[in-house]
C-alpha cells in the first residue's frame, strides 16, 4: 500500500484547472493548452506529494481517491490524479488500477462550532490480489468521515 497526500495550495489551484475535458475543446490550440496545464498539475503533484509506503506491485491495483476542494464534481480531477499517481505504481501504467473508491468532501470555513478542512487531495493505493479488504476498509473510513462532514 502507498499513502499519497497533497494539500499545497499551488497543487490545489492547479488541479481546477483541468477539470476541462481537453476532447470538448474547441481547437487544437485548446487542446494543447489543456494538456500543458494537465503536464504542470501532475508535476506540482508528484513534486509536492508527502509519500508512505511502497510502490504498488502487480498489474491489478484498487484505488481509494478522497478529495477535499471546494466547488467541484466528484468525478472532475479524477482522472488528471490518476494520471499524475503511474510513478507509484510499479509497472508505471494506470492501466493496472482495475477499480476505484472516490470520495469528495468540501472544505469549508472555520466556525465557533465547525473546524476548518483543509483542501488536499489523498490517494491510497492497494494490490488488488494481497490488500483488497485493507482497502474497503479505508474506503470505509474515509466514506464514514465524509458522510459525518456532508451531514454537519
Amino acid at each position: 500500500m502507498i499513502s499519497i497526500h497533497v494539500d499545497d495550495e499551488d497543487v490545489i489551484a492547479r488541479v481546477r484547472t483541468v477539470y476541462a475535458n481537453r476532447l470538448n475543446a474547441a481547437s487544437r490550440g485548446a487542446r494543447y493548452s489543456m494538456n500543458a496545464r494537465k503536464r504542470k498539475f501532475m508535476d506540482a503533484f508528484v513534486k509536492r506529494a508527502r509519500v508512505e509506503g511502497d510502490r504498488v506491485a502487480g498489474n491489478t491495483a484498487v484505488a481509494v481517491y478522497h478529495f477535499v476542494l471546494p466547488r467541484c464534481d466528484w468525478d472532475a480531477p479524477v482522472k488528471a490524479v490518476q494520471d499524475a499517481c503511474e510513478c507509484y505504481l510499479e509497472c508505471g501504467n494506470d492501466r493496472a488500477i482495475k477499480a476505484a473508491l472516490t470520495f469528495l468532501t468540501r472544505p469549508q470555513k472555520a466556525t465557533k462550532r465547525k473546524q476548518e478542512r483543509k483542501p488536499s487531495i489523498s490517494v491510497y493505493l492497494y494490490n488488488m490480489d494481497t490488500e483488497l479488504e485493507e482497502a474497503m476498509s479505508k474506503a470505509k473510513e474515509i466514506g464514514e468521515w465524509s458522510n459525518s462532514c456532508w451531514r454537519s
